[in-house]
């Protein structure tokens, strides 16, 4: 079999150098070359006008794996030249899936849908505030005025990707939320968890661990975008501070481009540091130090965040939406993340030795669990893509 994976997934997205998306493309692709099945050959896709990933050049050493570029001949001419008989699209959201006709592809398609987010939550006024450059706040206004038709554009593709395409998802969230959204759709979707990516090595230039010296801080990522809900347990975090609570704690917020947003509605700005964009080995000495992890998301397709911090030990206080239940079990401190009161009754019960102990315990034999089904997913998904 010839097989065409889509190693565009793993290019920056939307601005963003780190995304879940490239991670989940990488992992599945180093255990696919690591496998080295002999009755497949692999075909793998990029762009020539992004920066190739480091960790994908040393995978490709000394393996029999074909490169195709995008930029020099179309999807179709590609499967047709090399006689692709399975394509496989980590995200349907790349500039590869943007060229492609599922109508006319002349082999089997498989792809990955993460999570129905455009169908689940619709944009909200709200989301403008995180978004830098006229143009850009321009485009997202209009969305939201013109929601009802964009809703409808969304759906409709996705109909037809049910239609021409086999899919996978990450969680039994997303499986469901397709029979939710799609009941007359008889197509098979099958769920096989988002696989482990901590052993990804990442090679941005840290300059931010000599300046770190805190020891009990409160960790948020993500907070240039609204569906992570920072600001909300921000203001929580900073109600607690003016009321004389938390002392000597402090709050680190990661991926803030926009810090206005959040200093112009805090009161004990001394109290909170943010970063813009931070590696992944800064983000992991964050993860490793932090008193406790907030992840007050409204909606994840799977939501790697959770376990990162589980991983060590930090308790998690989690939002209940969509797959985060699924994912963290009974690990997580649950709380309504549009509620600015019952953040901070969450943040306070953590002072509570006791339950703080039962979480981080919890915690840890969570990501324990869910690893072991990553990695029996993974090796499921590979021989799915293989076979």
């Amino acid at each position: 079999m010839n097989l065409l994976f889509d190693l565009i997934a793993a290019h920056p997205l939307m601005g963003e150098k780190v995304h879940g998306g490239a991670k989940y493309t990488k992992r599945l692709f180093f255990e696919l070359v690591k496998s080295n099945y002999t009755d497949v050959k692999i075909f793998a896709l990029f762009d020539s006008n992004q920066v190739f990933d480091e960790d994908i050049k040393a995978a490709l050493v000394g393996k029999q794996i074909t490169l195709v570029d995008i930029r020099e001949k179309s999807i179709q001419e590609i499967i047709t030249g090399n006689k692709i008989n399975r394509c496989y699209f980590a995200l349907p959201y790349s500039i590869a899936f943007n060229f492609l006709d599922l109508f006319k592809l002349d082999c089997e398609v498989i792809i990955t849908i993460h999570g129905l987010r455009d169908l689940e939550i619709p944009p909200r006024i709200e989301s403008l505030k995180y978004i830098r450059g006229l143009k850009k706040k321009l485009v997202a206004f209009l969305k939201i005025l013109l929601q009802k038709r964009v809703y409808e554009k969304k759906y409709n593709y996705h109909l037809n990707l049910l239609k021409n395409a086999k899919i996978v998802t990450v969680s039994n969230h997303s499986r469901f939320a397709i029979r939710t959204f799609f009941p007359k759709q008889t197509t098979e979707v099958r769920t096989f968890y988002s696989p482990n990516v901590a052993n990804i090595s990442d090679h941005e230039q840290d300059t931010n661990v000599q300046t770190f010296n805190e020891s009990q801080y409160f960790l948020m990522v993500n907070g240039n975008r609204w569906l992570k809900n920072n600001l909300r347990a921000a203001l929580a975090l900073d109600e607690l501070f003016s009321e004389g609570k938390e002392s000597g704690k402090k709050v680190i917020i990661t991926g803030v481009g926009n810090k206005i947003l959040y200093t112009s509605q805090i009161k004990n700005i001394d109290r909170f540091i943010f970063y813009d964009f931070v590696s992944e080995s800064f983000l992991k000495k964050l993860y490793q130090n932090a008193h406790a992890f907030i992840y007050l998301s409204l909606n994840e397709g799977f939501g790697y965040p959770p376990l990162d911090a589980m991983k060590y030990g930090v308790p998690v206080i989690a939002s209940p939406f969509t797959s985060i239940s699924e994912v963290c079990d009974n690990a997580a401190l649950y709380g309504d993340p549009y509620s600015t009161a019952e953040i901070k009754n969450r943040i306070l019960q953590l002072g509570d030795l006791e339950i703080y102990n039962k979480f981080k315990e919890r915690g840890l034999r969570r990501y324990e669990e869910v690893s072991r089904i990553q990695d029996e997913h993974l090796e499921l998904m590979i021989e799915y893509l293989t076979t």
